[in-house]
Parts: C-alpha cells; sequence; structure tokens
C-alpha cells in the first residue's frame, strides 16, 4: 500500500511536482521517501495510437498545447494535470503513467 508523507516531512524532489503539490507525491511503503525518477508519462504512445496531433490533445483536455508537447518530451507533470489529461482523452490515470510502483 501507497503512503503519503505530508509535504512539512520531506523536501520536494525537484523537478517532480511542484512544491504546493508535493504531498501528493505517493512513497513505496518499503522505501525513504525518495522518488528513484523511474516514473513515465506514456502520452507519446497513446497519442501514435490514435494518430492525435498535440492540437488534438490540447482540444481535448483543456491543456496548453506546449505543455502537452512538454509532457511528450519527458517533462514531469503535476497530478492535476494528469487527472486532467486522463479524464480529456478518456483513459484512467494508471494507463497513462508507467511506474514500478503501479
Amino acid at each position: 500500500m501507497m503512503a503519503l508523507i505530508p509535504l512539512s516531512a520531506r523536501p520536494c524532489p525537484a523537478g517532480f511536482f511542484s512544491p504546493r503539490n508535493c504531498q501528493e507525491l505517493p512513497v513505496h511503503p518499503a522505501g525513504e521517501g525518495q522518488y528513484n525518477g523511474g516514473m513515465r508519462i506514456l502520452l507519446d504512445e497513446i497519442m501514435d495510437q490514435r494518430n492525435m496531433s498535440e492540437r488534438q490533445v490540447s482540444d481535448l483536455t483543456g491543456l496548453p498545447r506546449s505543455l502537452v508537447h512538454e509532457i511528450r518530451r519527458g517533462s514531469r507533470p503535476r497530478i492535476d494535470t494528469v487527472e486532467q489529461l486522463a479524464k480529456g482523452l478518456g483513459v484512467r490515470i494508471g494507463d497513462l503513467i508507467e511506474s514500478e510502483y503501479l
């Protein structure tokens, strides 16, 4: 079972979630609360399967095209952005994320 550690109890890993959303970072129960960088957003694969452009994803999700582009190139979005992507694309959040912890 994954646990959430309060923001005050640990630092937010650089380049992951913004500090205000760091409390949403899941922590492996046996781990030390450190993120190993193994999570990957599968947006590019979903777009390829559906033959979608960044503009189409932007229109469906309400996210700026520039943000869609950044995510495709490896940027790690905030959890609310992942939720917005999943909702707009009609997939589960778990379908958008590749991680050893899912």
